[in-house]
């Protein structure tokens, strides 16, 4: 017989331990690029032909969100986005399978799980956007001006903790952790009593954090690795790689 050592109180551990691992690296990531970051300026433009949500600040400057790239990113984020309905789809097919929480088996369950994961996505979707109007804080993602991929990287991940305020400085983000604290925590409402909001919501919220780190990760490297993809596709291999001409 096959024992499961994987206890609950184990498994809150390992929860704890990757959440206070992810927050150990969003929080040395602005202090490892932050002596590259320079003066912003809100005067000034900004690289339209990035997407919305990965406008590049150009020569360092800054230019806060209008209320329309607000409503528009909002949308784009909760609605439109494929991502958001395959990261629903897969947690909840996970969920289902582990059958966390006990709901019903077969489709009806599958289907219960999936539409609690997208209710939870867009419950924090809300709360950051409307938060982060509040506040002033910007809910799209930068990439990083900084060179190497480690730099770039604790960038990245930085982001989860880390957003700009109207006047271009770095400030906490409050409104993205409550956002995945939030969305996560009021979705124990309908579930099962045993799973508390400050119990399982929490440690829920933490995994959230880690994930929404290599998000952010994916997205500053995403365009690298499509464009390198592209040119492998096209047969445009550097002279290094394809070897000394034979002429």
């Amino acid at each position: 017989m096959i024992h499961n050592n994987f206890t609950p109180a184990r498994r809150h551990r390992t929860s704890h331990r990757f959440g206070a691992l992810c927050l150990i690296v969003c929080i040395a990531g602005p202090a490892a690029v932050i002596a590259q970051q320079c003066e912003h300026s809100p005067a000034a433009h900004l690289d339209s032909s990035l997407p919305p949500n990965e406008l590049k600040p150009e020569s360092c400057s800054y230019t806060p969100m209008t209320r329309r790239e607000r409503w528009q990113d909002y949308e784009r984020v909760n609605f439109e986005s494929s991502g958001a309905f395959f990261q629903a789809f897969f947690t909840g097919l996970g969920d289902s399978l582990g059958n966390v929480p006990r709901w019903d088996s077969g489709m009806a369950g599958l289907s219960e799980h999936v539409g609690s994961e997208f209710a939870t996505f867009t419950i924090g979707g809300t709360i950051h956007s409307s938060l982060a109007a509040t506040l002033h804080q910007d809910t799209r993602y930068f990439p990083c001006s900084c060179e190497g991929a480690f730099h770039r990287t604790l960038h990245a991940a930085s982001r989860t903790l880390f957003t700009y305020g109207g006047n271009g400085h770095l400030y906490p983000d409050v409104s993205g952790l409550a956002g995945i604290y939030g969305g996560t925590m009021l979705t124990t409402l309908w579930y099962p009593q045993k799973y508390t909001a400050t119990g399982y919501g929490v440690r829920q919220a933490n995994i959230a954090v880690g994930v929404t780190s290599a998000v952010y990760v994916i997205r500053e490297f995403g365009p690298d690795i499509k464009r390198a993809l592209h040119r492998r596709k096209a047969g445009d291999i550097p002279s290094s790689v394809a070897g000394p001409s034979r002429d």
